[in-house]
């Protein structure tokens, strides 16, 4: 069992799952602020138990039960960042080997201006390990709310 290749190959996968949800966690909360991905899925929740005090024929009494849920809902990062791996990645997934990332920020932002992504580009270069000018923005797409944020090659 332990000589078989398939086996080592599983372990290798957990291993590398592992390591990525860490890093995607790593990065945002780099950036959580900036992208107000919290408020917003408060916000949704909240929303949704409106919609469904409205609707009170959809649940019985003996379904909702004693607990309370409250408006504090977790976010998913894999929502809002996407990592984006170098050649190397494969083989050993650590920060230096990503190329850059991907940001989705959250409608709640306003317009985003250059300063605000000039901070998500530093909040983004922190989590990489590199300075300022060592990152840059190649793609932003406001209708689509995101951002591309790589390292400059050299």
């Amino acid at each position: 069992m332990l000589r078989s290749p398939i086996f080592w190959l599983i372990v290798w996968g957990i291993i590398f799952g592992v390591r990525v949800r860490s890093l995607t966690h790593a990065c945002y909360f780099h950036v959580e602020e900036l992208i107000r991905a919290n408020a917003y899925a408060g916000q949704r929740t909240i929303h949704a138990k409106e919609r469904a005090e409205v609707r009170p024929w959809r649940r019985s009494e003996a379904a909702r039960g004693l607990y309370q849920p409250t408006a504090v809902t977790p976010v998913h990062p894999f929502r809002h960042v996407w990592l984006l791996p170098g050649p190397l990645f494969i083989l050993l997934p650590i920060r230096p080997f990503l190329r850059g990332v991907v940001i989705h920020w959250s409608p709640l932002v306003r317009y985003p201006t250059g300063e605000w992504l000039d901070e998500l580009s530093d909040a983004v270069a922190h989590f990489l390990g590199v300075a300022r000018g060592e990152v840059e923005r190649t793609e932003t797409s406001i209708p689509r709310k995101r951002t591309r944020i790589v390292r400059v090659s050299g």
